[in-house]
């Protein structure tokens, strides 16, 4: 079997009425992206979402054997279409290509960005309505992070939060003061409260509230971070199926 040829679909999604002021920042008026359709000379197509520019990777791939990519994170834009393919060619779920089922189901999150306390309780709802059981929003100076899990808790109390801060809390006794203030409320976690390479301020937080805390793997190293105890989840996110499974097995 041998790929020959890639298409790509652009798309463009207009944000939802209640988000287009909240959005106004990003610039554009809607989520853009695109969908990547790898064909091969066995009819097979496999399908990939991913808005990277792929023209340096298609002249790698046409004419090879799916197979020859298996853990090469160098095609990874490409890289979820061409296991779609082999899995497809096997007649098996593409977690057989990655190593042992872990669990039946994979609970789903509900994202959303950083709005304003009003539009986070509409969201809420939303998610709500979609059947999601947990909500993760970005936390920014600009709101009041516990006023934006208020909105969210009264609007939708049977969901879990997981205020984002992508580190923007910057200080422990800030972050302590803002976790103590919704600690009350139904919270899964707070991911990256901190800078990540302040591991002093995690284990000064850690110490002093009872919120589990996430991180995004990678900084610190993952040795570092285990070992000192900074946190109770990871966030993996690497581009590439190798790398995802080397940290996953570190976690």
């Amino acid at each position: 079997m041998k790929i020959v040829k890639v298409e790509t679909i652009d798309f463009d999604v207009p944000w939802r009425e209640p988000l287009k002021k909240p959005m106004e920042w990003c610039g554009e008026q809607g989520r853009r992206g695109r969908i990547h359709k790898v064909y091969t000379d066995e009819g097979i197509v496999g399908i990939c979402d991913n808005p990277m520019d792929i023209s340096r990777i298609v002249p790698r791939i046409i004419g090879r054997d799916p197979l020859d990519f298996i853990l090469d994170d160098s095609v990874w834009p490409l890289q979820e279409a061409i296991y779609d393919i082999i899995a497809q060619k096997l007649d098996v779920p593409i977690y057989k290509l990655l190593g042992n089922k872990c669990r039946d189901k994979v609970p789903v999150c509900y994202w959303v960005h950083h709005f304003p306390p009003e539009v986070l309780a509409k969201e809420a709802e939303l998610a709500v309505e979609g059947g999601f059981k947990v909500i993760k929003f970005k936390s920014r100076p600009y709101y009041d992070a516990a006023e934006q899990v208020k909105a969210i808790a009264d609007a939708a109390p049977e969901l879990s939060i997981i205020p984002d801060a992508n580190g923007s809390w910057w200080l422990p006794s800030k972050a302590i003061q803002i976790v103590r203030k919704i600690e009350r409320y139904n919270i899964f976690c707070v991911e990256s409260p901190l800078p990540q390479a302040d591991v002093t301020g995690y284990l000064n937080l850690r110490k002093r509230v009872d919120v589990p805390v996430a991180i995004h793997m990678g900084t610190p190293d993952p040795i570092t971070a285990i070992s000192s105890g900074m946190c109770d989840y990871f966030v993996i996110e690497e581009p590439g199926i190798k790398k995802t499974l080397q940290y996953a097995a570190i976690a």
